[in-house]
């Protein structure tokens, strides 16, 4: 992947790909009349993991995260590094019911995975389906407000609105 659309750490394209890749992906969803659902999710506690173990093991949490979650997906998706320790994945033709689905294997995935730290990462997911016509942004703030009732809820759960 070339450099300016991908994140330097994990190698997952970068958030301005990600945008611009959304408006194009909304324009077909649109013209087609096809589904098109968006995930976001992140690590629970990551603060405690860079304080516990120091910012590289968190850098290679984050890495070693980027790769199983990229090995899990379909090549339609678009999985981007929103920030920090906050991921993307555009579902294009996914229905919001197959993309819970989705964000319940990879909850699972990472949940027992055995990262490069001793002790259990998870992830809290937020699920959206767009709806015709509405506002990029409130998209992304639907996906957003299922990720924080996740959090709110105990954290290691799939939320959607």
């Amino acid at each position: 992947m070339r450099p300016s659309i991908t994140d330097s750490l994990t190698a997952l394209y970068n958030k301005g790909y990600f945008n611009e890749h959304l408006e194009i992906e909304i324009a077909r969803s649109l013209r087609h009349g096809s589904a098109l659902s968006l995930l976001v999710f992140d690590i629970d506690k990551f603060k405690d993991i860079n304080d516990t173990f120091g910012h590289l093991a968190g850098d290679n949490v984050l890495k070693e995260l980027a790769h199983l979650c990229q090995i899990n997906i379909r090549a339609s998706d678009i999985f981007a590094r929103w920030g920090g320790e906050e991921f993307v994945v555009l579902s294009p033709e996914s229905e919001i019911k197959n993309t819970i689905v989705f964000a319940e294997k990879l909850r699972r995935l990472i949940e027992g995975y055995s990262f490069s730290i001793p002790v259990q990462v998870t992830c809290s997911f937020g699920v959206t389906e767009y709806r015709d016509e509405e506002r990029v942004d409130s998209f992304i703030h639907r996906a957003d407000q299922a990720l924080y009732t996740a959090k709110q809820e105990g954290r290691n759960k799939v939320v959607f609105r």
